[in-house]
């Protein structure tokens, strides 16, 4: 049974210090700061609102990246994929969403794939240079700001999900899904020099998006 005052009635009737203020703060608390968890039951269902009036959801899927399919690559081993022979250095755009009817408040965003990344020679030849274990590198952005980053798995064969959230004001905003390679280090290998096919490096695939924004 939901108890609605802090103190129940004293028989010797004794007056306490801040007594009045804890009553009125318990007052308000129950009645004045009803969330909509507390609200009584069917208060209100999803047709008494318009469209979008308490969240909205946008999802975006991706098979593949395509920012470097290297055709050159030794087909019987690998997939078409980004290479070492063509690798590039910084942020690649793998794919943009623009939120739609953003209404203003809170955006949470959710980034999930799988990743293939070789690791070839990342102790060097002879360990005569420093370490350079291959991994791949994920951010998201939305209006040119990012909300969340970290460094992506670095094994043959592994997955992430990426999550952050942020204010966001009314409007179109674009979210924007980066992802990089470690650049080649010193003795990384890239072709099989029997047939000078170029050996995959890393892939990215199967990749799951979808944002919510929060108006209530």
């Amino acid at each position: 049974m939901k108890t609605w005052l802090a103190h129940e009635t004293r028989s010797e009737h004794a007056v306490l210090p801040g007594g009045m203020d804890q009553e009125l703060t318990a007052l308000r608390s129950s009645f004045g700061g009803l969330d909509r968890t507390q609200l009584p039951a069917d208060s209100f269902d999803e047709v008494q609102f318009a469209l979008y009036a308490k969240h909205r959801i946008w999802t975006a899927f991706k098979a593949e990246q395509d920012n470097v399919l290297d055709a050159s690559i030794d087909g019987d081993n690998s997939w078409v994929s980004f290479t070492g022979s063509n690798s590039q250095v910084g942020p690649m755009l793998f794919q943009q969403t623009t939120l739609t009817g953003h209404k203003g408040g809170n955006i949470m965003v959710n980034w999930s794939a799988n990743v293939l990344v070789s690791q070839w020679m990342s102790y060097t030849v002879n360990q005569t240079s420093a370490r350079n274990p291959n991994h791949i590198g994920l951010k998201i952005v939305i209006g040119g700001l990012t909300v969340a980053e970290r460094i992506g798995p670095c094994q043959p064969h592994d997955s992430f999900q990426l999550t952050g959230s942020t204010q966001v004001p009314a409007g179109d905003p674009v979210c924007s899904l980066y992802w990089s390679v470690t650049p080649n280090g010193p003795d990384d290998i890239f072709e099989d020099v029997t047939n000078s096919a170029h050996l995959m490096r890393a892939h990215l695939f199967g990749s799951k998006f979808f944002a919510i924004g929060r108006f209530r």
